[in-house]
């Protein structure tokens, strides 16, 4: 994620991104299950994602799966 303030327009033209965080989007039954993917993953285990600082949200998706263009 981009901090909101960030000039789209000069980021195009080469200026740096101001980086104020990432999203991954998981598909798990249980809170549990997500969470064990989570510290799996090489941005956690790099410790490049704070721990104390991930949230977990549930969210659901605008279009079934089957409408996606995977091309």
């Amino acid at each position: 994620m981009l901090d909101p303030n960030t000039d789209l327009e000069a980021v195009k033209a080469g200026a740096p991104k101001k980086m104020i965080g990432s999203v991954l989007f998981i598909k798990g039954n249980t809170l549990e299950e997500v969470t064990d993917r989570i510290k799996k993953d090489i941005y956690y285990t790099s410790r490049v994602w704070d721990p104390e600082k991930l949230v977990i949200l549930p969210y659901i998706q605008a279009i079934h799966e089957s409408q996606i263009d995977r091309t």
